[in-house]
């Protein structure tokens, strides 16, 4: 009669357990799940933004952008997705492109910080540092003497 009860009480036990596991589980999945797919998404945003501001650059003699309606000009993708990438992306629109071309590099990471996600994030899951990306194009190939917007 002992055992029997025993084996009732270890049945319960494991039952119970089950049944707070699963969905503890489920929950914790859904979690990290949805929080990956907004790091790949801030991550394409962030892509999508060097990319614009680098053909703006060098469709304006070297000029930064003034604000999101100045990538509008060299952005070739569907017009919801450059709706939402601001969503996601900051950026520093008052840098200034001398200042970006002549930095000196550090031991570790850019020299700058004037691309960052508005969620606080710092994770690149995708592609580099979008700093670094600006960074690299100035010492590869931007132009000699940026001009500051007129």
């Amino acid at each position: 009669m002992e055992t029997t009860r025993k084996r009732r009480w270890w049945r319960w036990v494991v039952a119970a357990v089950g049944v707070l596991a699963i969905p503890a589980a489920i929950v914790f999945a859904l979690q990290n799940g949805c929080t990956v797919l907004n790091r790949v998404k801030n991550s394409h945003a962030a892509h999508a933004t060097v990319e614009m501001i680098i053909a703006y650059m060098e469709a304006n003699d070297g000029r930064w952008p003034k604000g999101w309606e100045d990538l509008r000009q060299v952005y070739d993708g569907p017009h919801e997705y450059f709706a939402e990438v601001p969503e996601r992306i900051e950026v520093d629109w008052t840098a200034d492109p001398v200042v970006l071309r002549d930095a000196q590099p550090k031991t570790k990471g850019p020299p700058f910080r004037v691309i960052w996600y508005k969620d606080g994030s710092s994770v690149h899951p995708v592609d580099d540092d979008p700093n670094q990306v600006i960074f690299d194009y100035w010492k590869r190939s931007g132009p000699a003497e940026p001009r500051d917007t007129p």
